[in-house]
């Protein structure tokens, strides 16, 4: 399977070259009502069709700036794995405020290239999804480097295989189809069931800067 970054960065593109392309316009036309209403045959009816139409391209060019801010923030980038890592640990805290939670996070200076919202959101379900399976069962999370990728690894100690982790399956695959259409890079999802613990495991691949 090949990345998907390419896709968001190029929808990103043109959002811009549109948003842009749109400002223009938009400057155009104010300056033609400038000229319209204050013109000295000017009738009420024509000012105030004038202060409509200020009105629509102003409601316009704020619904595509909006729109080219939104995609500049989802779309992916480069940050250290870490940060990932730290800000599942505050979203953990807040989760499991009174469930035994152990962590162990082995990262350096690693890089990944992601979209970090919807990561984070899924490592928060991810998250939700252990606790209502595992209960007040005590929660591992592990944060590592596994060959090329970035392992994130939460454990519920104790969880039996059952219809819990059939729902679980369910909604994490859900989640990274949709990740992946938002043109996230490639992830590789596991879900380890044992005797002894139920694991779930995202890894994503490590950023190589192009030389």
């Amino acid at each position: 399977m090949e990345p998907f970054s390419y896709l968001a960065n190029d929808i990103g593109m043109v959002i811009k070259r549109h948003t842009h392309d749109v400002r223009n316009v938009l400057n155009g036309m104010e300056l033609e009502l400038t000229l319209l209403s204050d013109g000295a045959t000017a009738d009420p009816a024509t000012r105030a069709a004038v202060k409509r139409l200020r009105k629509a391209g102003a409601e316009i060019g704020q619904l595509m700036q909006g729109l080219s801010s939104k995609c500049v923030m989802e779309s992916p980038g480069v940050i250290p794995a870490v940060q990932i890592a730290e800000r599942w640990n505050a979203d953990a805290r807040d989760v499991t405020s009174r469930i035994p939670l152990q962590w162990n996070i082995q990262l350096g200076e690693e890089l990944v290239c992601v979209e970090a919202g919807l990561i984070r959101s899924l490592l928060k379900e991810a998250l939700e999804l252990a606790v209502r399976i595992g209960g007040r069962r005590s929660l591992q999370i592990n944060c590592r480097r596994d060959d090329a990728h970035i392992c994130f690894e939460i454990a519920v100690e104790g969880a039996r295989p059952g219809a819990g982790i059939i729902d679980f399956q369910q909604a994490y695959w859900t989640a990274l189809r949709g990740l992946a259409r938002r043109g996230q890079i490639l992830m590789r999802p596991e879900i380890l069931s044992p005797d002894s613990s139920l694991s779930m495991q995202l890894s994503v691949p490590l950023h190589r800067p192009e030389t």
